[in-house]
């Protein structure tokens, strides 16, 4: 973290190579950079891609997902597949929030094919519709979960070595009108378009289109 922040406040020339960052200038640095890290959570990074088990309950509707809670597992940003694992795997709905209150028998015990997935702002909650049959069955969920803030100087990023150039271009262009007057360097802001236009298109799974 504090290398990238350092040359972020060097690439504005907010502060000389090699010069300690005072106190002030580091937590505001950090304080953008977990800003920007929660910005970034909202692409879909590959790296970001994860595989959540929720163990079904007959009758119950919904599952608290988040650290310590009913789904031991951090909070997903949101649920992209869901599928039943058994002897193979059964595809499941992945539905709108409008169309999951629309059903009228919630509780109903069958097999689950309709799963809607509300994420709070501290832990998330999945719906799951019909509840499950009284064999207990396992669904499985491929989430998005968030990027990572960094709480300490030694904390290492949590994105691909590929992402820290552009980051260090982006934090520079957020944190430059504090030191330039309000300004932001045209170089730099235009450099850090190109670099996060590349890193998007880069870090998207590539699938084949069959025109039929």
């Amino acid at each position: 973290m504090s290398e990238i922040i350092e040359d972020s406040l060097s690439l504005i020339n907010a502060m000389d190579d090699g010069e300690p960052i005072p106190a002030d200038m580091w937590n505001y640095g950090k304080c953008k950079l977990n800003q920007l890290m929660s910005f970034l959570s909202m692409n879909k990074g590959l790296w970001l891609i994860e595989e959540v088990s929720v163990t079904l309950t007959p009758g119950t509707e919904s599952y608290t997902i988040g650290v310590g809670e009913t789904v031991d597992n951090p909070k997903p940003m949101q649920i992209s597949h869901a599928r039943e694992t058994s002897d193979q795997d059964i595809p499941i709905e992945v539905t709108s929030r409008e169309d999951y209150m629309s059903i009228p028998d919630k509780d109903l015990q069958a097999r689950a094919t309709t799963v809607y997935y509300h994420p709070g702002r501290d832990t998330g909650t999945l719906y799951v519709w019909p509840t499950g049959t009284s064999t207990k069955k396992t669904i499985q969920l491929t989430t998005q979960r968030p990027v990572q803030d960094f709480d300490t100087e030694g904390n290492n990023p949590d994105f691909p070595k590929e992402w820290t150039l552009p980051i260090t271009y982006i934090l520079a262009t957020m944190i430059a009108p504090k030191y330039l007057g309000g300004e932001v360097p045209s170089a730099i802001s235009s450099q850090a378009s190109v670099m996060y236009a590349a890193l998007t298109e880069f870090d998207e799974e590539k699938t084949s289109i069959f025109i039929q």
